[in-house]
């Protein structure tokens, strides 16, 4: 049977153990919370176990160990051992940490706290599944107080927490369960109104934080966000009054919840009282790297049947698992439990599991930003928190972020689109018009076409590349369906350039009345957009986008433009960058200060400081030199930027070859690089395959210098999976390019786009008849659009007719239609009529599928003409069959 240790003061000074109302022993609390592994009052924290031993020993020492000696051994529910207390300062010794002289007892039994006199709630329908409500708290900021008027002095930041990534590893384990878990997953905003407003439901409720929790004046709270990022702390009160009559169960997976160093301060222990029949809380620090771990273990218990103590013990072996050498960890979750609870386990019938409530995950993969919840994302809080504030408390519709190349603007979008998910329900997008490669142009039907995939849509429009018309009302009537949605515009600097709105590099070469046309369309799209009342969200380098409504940040008295990283993030950004080398306080404060606090610039110089051989004082030295020449009208790189010159630096101190594969790289017309992009390029081949792992190599090097950005993580090769080019990197490289010799590169990557072509138009293994060429091919379409037209004449025009097959079979009809518009220039400055009466066939299939008829029978008819000329039998069977299907 379980035991039930009561714990009761006699005296001032003295306290009582009890069992079944038979004194058992008594012992000094004071010195049991003065001398303990937690929150010690002496220099040295004491050992876990030597602890262990005493509390064993304040319990009644052999007298206690004969009566467990009768218990059976966890996890069978009678091997219960609970301590009942509902003195705060009996509570507040970590009973944990037991010990009989062979083991922690937390390991050989069940362990739980027990309150007394506790409210108990009714017992749930078994028949209903939990509700398990999630809520990670990960706020940026906390107000600061003028310790003498009480008046509001600042803000001060708080460390990052993974609640994002803890959370989602759980939902998905959840997800994973056979049979289906009896639980339905429900993320809510970490804010008071959303516990307020979120847990209205006839389902029982566990409910699960994760975050920072704390104590203040003496009183438990957990760190809520006011929903724009500064902290919000809420006493046990308010959390009780949420959560009273419909939740069963809190776990509460943050710091000091169920303290031990302040004994008014534990909130387990006092939602307990206040009707919520079990609490897990955390008697110390949590530490992240054993937070998911924990967590889903003791879900999957629950999930299995278990009693909350069960799953617990299960928890704490898998804690234990993950922190071996760190006994100290083991003892901070601790069980509460109202006394004469009876866990109840939920029994319905499902067949699949219950699908997840929660807003949709932004879509930022365009963005090719780092994710926030990996540690690259620096500093920025202030930025973030007044972005929140523009969307969310001024309820602005349209914001532009303004700032130099480099300043971190697409990184910081990316974050606070992560920050604002709760805000907007309906999703929220982002799209680049970012164009690498040479000479790219923008294409405004490419772009609809790449927010309506984005967007789900799919609609006939979007098959016919002259219905522009159409297709800006689908997206428009489609987006004003979604009130709740943000639509991120990164880099329209693209637009804006070949508007003359802003001004382009003075290098590149001008942009013709075609480039106009199509920033043309690309606005007519977005002012369109705007007028339905869409929430869109800008970033450019200078001007402002030119809507109605349209909010500017920075604003004015911040220059209107996006500045460097705060001092203290700049040298956060450096001690995290520079590898193995340790530098000076001092030198990084100098290094940050000289290239502006710019982040991209800091990335590189990290980068070329942890390979480099030079001292600080020589390191700063020649960067100061090389910087100053920036204003210097005699020198070479006069008026360049401090970018600039860090990305020629950085370019400079790699090997000669590493240099010449970089530069090479800017052919790419692909937004992401992966190694089969490298081993082209650099021509890594023999006669059978291509060496992509040297490629891998090469580009990990490259990713190292900071002028890749890696994408994805290989956790088994600690490498990137595939890398993206920065911009402005992007944009020095290219006019570095030209002075560099890239026609065999060119060729390569021509070579092998017409590979990929004649592999996907293959009727035997092509993409109609291979889901994974499909796919292969799909990802490739950039580099197909850009390589063809490197082909030698002979090459390109049947290569550009083959892929325009390919594109109109993806779904890519504007670019099938640029495609087949080479092919047809092609086959008329070779001659190559066998060629046109092929190009005339596949126009005229284009114009059946886009409803012109008249069109495509005139278009077969020429084609057949050339292939009377010719003989072509098999050329005019075709044609003839495609023909009477139409006339049909």
């Amino acid at each position: 049977m379980p035991i039930t240790i009561c714990l009761q003061r006699t005296a001032i000074d003295r306290a009582e153990a009890r069992i079944n109302d038979q004194p058992l022993t008594s012992f000094e609390p004071a010195a049991l919370l003065v001398d303990q592994p937690l929150f010690s009052q002496r220099p040295v924290p004491s050992d876990p176990l030597a602890y262990g031993r005493r509390l064993f020993a304040a319990l009644g020492g052999d007298t206690l160990r004969a009566m467990l000696a009768a218990l059976p051994r966890a996890p069978h529910h009678d091997s219960l051992i609970a301590i009942e207390t509902d003195d705060p300062e009996l509570a507040a010794i970590p009973w944990e940490y037991l010990h009989d002289g062979d083991e922690y007892l937390i390991f050989t039994y069940l362990f739980v706290r027990e309150v007394p006199n506790a409210p108990l709630p009714a017992p749930p329908d078994p028949a209903l599944p939990w509700r398990l409500v999630v809520m990670g708290s990960d706020p940026l900021v906390q107000e600061v107080r003028d310790p003498e008027t009480g008046l509001f002095a600042g803000y001060a930041p708080l460390p990052r927490l993974k609640v994002v990534q803890e959370l989602d590893l759980l939902r998905d384990d959840l997800a994973r369960q056979t049979p289906p878990a009896p639980i339905r997953w429900q993320r809510i905003a970490p804010t008071r109104q959303a516990l307020i407003d979120d847990l209205v439901t006839t389902e029982p409720i566990l409910f699960h934080y994760t975050g920072h929790g704390d104590v203040e004046n003496g009183k438990p709270v957990l760190c809520f966000d006011d929903g724009t990022g500064c902290m919000d702390p809420r006493p046990v009160a308010d959390l009780a009054a949420d959560l009273r009559g419909g939740t069963y169960f809190a776990f509460l997976n943050a710091c000091r919840t169920a303290d031990s160093r302040e004994p008014g301060a534990n909130l387990a222990l006092a939602l307990v009282r206040h009707g919520i029949p079990a609490v897990l809380g955390m008697q110390y620090q949590v530490l992240d790297e054993a937070a998911a771990h924990v967590a889903r273990t003791f879900y999957r218990g629950l999930a299995a049947g278990q009693h909350p103590a069960q799953a617990l013990y299960r928890a704490r072996l898998q804690l234990k698992n993950q922190l071996r050498s760190e006994p100290r960890e083991w003892a901070v979750p601790v069980l509460y439990l109202a006394r004469g609870y009876v866990w109840q386990v939920q029994r319905p019938a499902l067949n699949e599991p219950l699908p997840p409530l929660e807003p949709p995950a932004p879509n930022t993969a365009q963005l090719r930003a780092p994710d926030p919840a990996s540690g690259r994302f620096v500093g920025r809080d202030r930025e973030l928190l007044d972005l929140a504030r523009l969307f969310i408390n001024e309820q602005r519709r349209i914001v532009t972020i303004r700032g130099a190349g480099g300043m971190g603007k697409t990184a910081l979008v990316n974050a606070l689109a992560h920050r604002l998910r709760f805000h907007f329900r309906d999703g929220i997008v982002a799209i680049s018009l970012f164009l690498p490669g040479e000479n790219v142009p923008l294409r405004a039907a490419t772009v609809r076409r790449s927010l309506a995939d984005l967007l789900g849509i799919q609609h006939p429009a979007f098959d016919r590349p002259d219905a522009a018309d159409e297709q800006e009302l689908v997206l428009a009537e489609a987006l004003r369906s979604r009130p709740r949605l943000l639509l991120i515009w990164d880099n329209y600097e693209t637009v804006l350039w070949r508007l003359g709105r802003e001004e382009s590099d003075p290098r590149s070469a001008p942009f013709d009345e075609g480039q106009r046309a199509e920033a043309a369309a690309v606005q007519r799209l977005v002012r369109l957009l705007a007028d339905k009342g869409v929430h869109l969200l800008f970033t450019t380098r200078q001007s402002p986008v030119g809507l109605a409504g349209e909010a500017f940040y920075p604003p004015a008295e911040q220059g209107h433009q996006l500045g460097g990283l705060a001092p203290r993030d700049s040298v956060s950004l450096l001690r995290n960058r520079v590898g193995q080398r340790v530098p000076s306080p001092e030198f990084l404060e100098q290094l940050a200060a000289a290239v502006g606090h710019n982040p991209l610039a800091l990335e590189l110089a990290a980068a070329r400081w942890a390979k480099s051989h030079d001292d600080e004082a020589t390191f700063i030295t020649n960067l100061r030199d090389e910087l100053s020449k920036a204003s210097d009208p005699s020198a070479q790189m006069y008026q360049q930027s401090s970018l600039e010159i860090n990305v020629r630096l950085s370019l400079n101190a790699l090997p000669a070859d590493l240099r010449a594969d970089l530069l090479a790289l800017t052919i790419i017309a692909n937004p992401l690089i992966v190694p089969q992009h490298g081993a082209v390029i650099w021509g890594l081949e023999d006669e059978t395959r291509w060496f992509t792992e040297q490629a891998h190599t090469r580009l990990e090097l490259l990713n190292q210098a900071s002028l890749l950005q890696g994408q994805g993580y290989d956790e088994q090769r600690n490498r990137a999976s595939a890398y993206s080019m920065q911009p402005v990197i992007a944009g020095v490289l290219a006019r570095l390019a030209q002075g560099a010799d890239l026609g065999a590169a060119r060729a390569r990557y021509a070579r092998w786009a017409d590979q990929l072509v004649t592999r996907a138009y293959s009727k035997e293994s092509g993409i109609d008849t291979d889901a994974e060429v499909a796919a292969l091919t799909h990802f490739f379409l950039a580099d197909i659009a850009a390589a063809v037209p490197y082909l030698p004449p002979e090459q390109r025009g049947w290569a550009a007719w083959r892929a325009a097959w390919v594109f109109e079979r993806l779904g890519q009809p504007a670019q099938a239609e640029q495609s087949i518009g080479l092919a047809e220039t092609t086959a008329s400055e070779t001659e190559d009529q066998k060629l046109l009466s092929r190009v005339y066939h596949q126009q005229a299939t284009l114009l059946v599928t886009r409803g012109d008829l008249d069109g495509a029978l005139r278009l077969y008819e020429q084609a057949l003409a050339i292939q009377e000329r010719l003989g072509d039998v098999q050329g005019q069977s075709a044609t003839l069959h495609s023909y009477g299907l139409t006339c049909w």
